[in-house]
């Protein structure tokens, strides 16, 4: 774009000197110096310094939104970067909890089993306490005096007292099983417990990192766009500004032009709408393209259809669409002096309509460059826009 602006500008300065090395003068005396011509050089140089002065501020500006922009694609790899590696290691707590909670279910099996196995056991043991205590003794000495000889005897005791050593344990050993299933089942729960919080607070890191994407992504694409309408819009209202100049001075140098600027320009203006000025004259922040530049005209507010009337007799020299004032009426009121109505919503002239000071020529709108409803109006004289207050 640096090299398009610097083109632009050299192009302006060789029209502005191409222009006075081939424009004739009007005949005067030797001894009286062309005042209006060296106003008009002083005028256009003066101009040819804000745009310049304009093009730098831009440029400065736009280097800073590039400088935001890099600073912020920085930032937000950064933080993709921190969310891979928390994602990851959210995917391999995960995976432990899932190992952790499927271990849990085999010890709470396994623990259920113990203790199906330790009740059975104590329930047979029950019974035969509670069989012992109602028979007494009688069962067991049937038992042994049921023996065939001594021999018999002894084995037979020996079976009974080895059948109760080897109950208790067998209960024992249940007991202390599940004694340790339980203590491993406890670990396991508490294991569980704290890769679950772990998870939770992964998870929550991983969601706010995702946000914090999201919203830096937002982030530049406003900025990309606020600089793309800077850049375009910047130079599409600098290129109507030297348009409007530029076709205003050619018509000048037609024999009708040249009528109209001999003839000079008698009375004052009207209020072109009735409403009060929301944006004056002269260099301000610009409240769509969000730099400094310099505001042409001024800026009338006004409902949406207000009549917008011409502020003297004069010409029609443009009625049309043009990027940025949207709908335009441009009036030739003689002596170089001519105003411009843009935004309009709707036309009521055409170009070479001779009008009277406060005939409708159009309605209030927010076509083009514009945030509502409002007259943006223009004085300029000799091409060049002058405060109209």
């Amino acid at each position: 774009m640096g090299l398009r602006w610097e083109w632009l500008v050299s192009l302006v300065i060789v029209l502005v000197i191409a222009s006075f090395a081939v424009a004739k003068p009007p005949q005067r005396s030797s001894s009286q110096p062309s005042k209006p011509a060296a106003a008009s050089k002083t005028e256009l140089q003066k101009k040819l310094a804000t745009v310049q002065k304009q093009i730098r501020q831009a440029r400065a500006e736009i280097r800073q939104i590039r400088k935001r922009e890099r600073a912020i694609t920085a930032d937000l790899l950064a933080t993709e970067q921190e969310l891979d590696v928390t994602r990851k290691r959210l995917h391999t707590v995960r995976a432990r909890l899932n190992t952790v909670r499927s271990l849990q279910r085999k010890t709470a099996a396994r623990l259920k089993e113990l203790e199906q196995r330790l009740q059975q056991r104590q329930q047979l043991l029950a019974r035969r306490v509670r069989v012992a205590y109602q028979q007494g003794n009688a069962s067991t000495v049937r038992v042994l005096l049921g023996s065939r000889d001594v021999h018999d005897l002894i084995s037979r005791s020996y079976v009974l007292g080895r059948i109760a050593r080897a109950d208790s344990r067998l209960v024992l050993a249940i007991r202390q099983d599940k004694e340790e299933v339980a203590q491993a089942k406890a670990q396991l729960d508490k294991q569980a417990q704290e890769i679950a919080q772990l998870e939770a607070e992964l998870a929550q890191q991983t969601y706010r990192l995702y946000q914090q994407t999201e919203v830096k992504r937002e982030i530049l694409q406003d900025i990309a766009r606020d600089r793309q309408l800077k850049e375009q819009a910047l130079d599409e209202w600098e290129e109507e500004s030297r348009q409007i100049a530029a076709m205003l001075r050619a018509m000048e140098q037609t024999p009708r032009g040249q009528a109209r600027l001999a003839r000079p320009f008698r009375g004052g203006f009207i209020r072109p709408v009735n409403g009060p000025i929301v944006s004056g004259f002269g260099m301000r922040f610009h409240p769509i393209l969000k730099v400094n530049r310099m505001h042409n005209g001024v800026d009338i507010a006004a409902p949406y259809g207000t009549p917008i009337k011409a502020a003297a007799d004069g010409e029609v020299i443009f009625a049309g669409y043009r990027r940025g004032y949207g709908n335009t009426v441009i009036i030739d009121h003689g002596g170089g002096v001519a105003t411009l109505y843009a935004h309009c919503s709707a036309l009521a002239v055409g170009e070479g309509a001779t009008v009277k000071q406060g005939q409708v020529i159009g309605y209030v709108g927010a076509t083009g460059l514009a945030t509502g409803p409002h007259l943006h109006f223009e004085v300029r004289r000799n091409g060049e826009p002058v405060n109209p207050l």
